[in-house]
């Protein structure tokens, strides 16, 4: 395993309490490193027919530029070192992220489910894969998967994790919350992937 997968496999694995859940992401969300003004993340004005004038952002990583639109009053920050963005609502009881990374495959390598599962499997190790299915974004085809893990007794966390490739590595989008609650946040991690688009840019530009 390289040493950039053995770093990703490692993220994610510290879940403590339901009480304390909001807690932790507001301090992911204040964390170094998620700069409220970073270079490499702007916001944009995007016209859409059925909604008419929305937010959406841009994050640009070498050659590229990722754009996206968030849910709905939800907070954007972004980490350009771990190329990572995190989405919060206002209550804190779930987050969004979505990450840039060529450990998995490479440019142009179909996805390896078993691979994927193993990879799941190795940062959250107590974790029980419950779905998986394909999923879209920026006109590619990935594979997603929904878990849970129990974190304290009787209380689960639910992940749902979608790993879809471009022709630069992999994109990974996660969804984290407290077990009950994951179908209540599938529309809002739907729509993020459903408004993703990625643009070839020069880095002169």
């Amino acid at each position: 395993m390289s040493d950039d997968l053995q770093a990703d496999s490692r993220r994610g694995n510290s879940w403590l309490a339901p009480w304390c859940f909001a807690a932790c992401l507001l301090l992911l969300f204040l964390a170094p490193g998620h700069a409220a003004e970073d270079e490499a993340l702007k916001s944009e004005t995007v016209n859409i027919p059925e909604r008419g004038e929305v937010t959406g952002y841009v994050v640009r990583v070498v050659g590229r530029e990722f754009r996206f639109i968030p849910p709905n009053k939800w907070s954007v920050k972004y980490d350009p070192v771990k190329k990572t963005a995190t989405l919060l609502p206002p209550d804190l009881e779930a987050g969004l992220s979505f990450t840039m990374t060529t450990a998995l495959d490479a440019p142009g390598e179909d996805l390896k489910p078993d691979r994927l599962r193993d990879l799941i499997l190795t940062r959250y190790p107590e974790a029980s894969i419950t779905a998986e299915f394909k999923c879209y974004a920026a006109g590619k085809t990935g594979l997603a998967f929904e878990f849970e893990q129990v974190i304290e007794k009787e209380t689960k966390a639910a992940f749902r994790l979608a790993f879809v490739p471009f022709d630069g590595g992999v994109i990974e989008f996660e969804l984290k919350t407290t077990g009950s609650k994951l179908p209540a946040y599938h529309h809002a991690f739907g729509n993020l992937l459903n408004s993703f688009r990625i643009d070839r840019v020069s880095d002169s530009e």
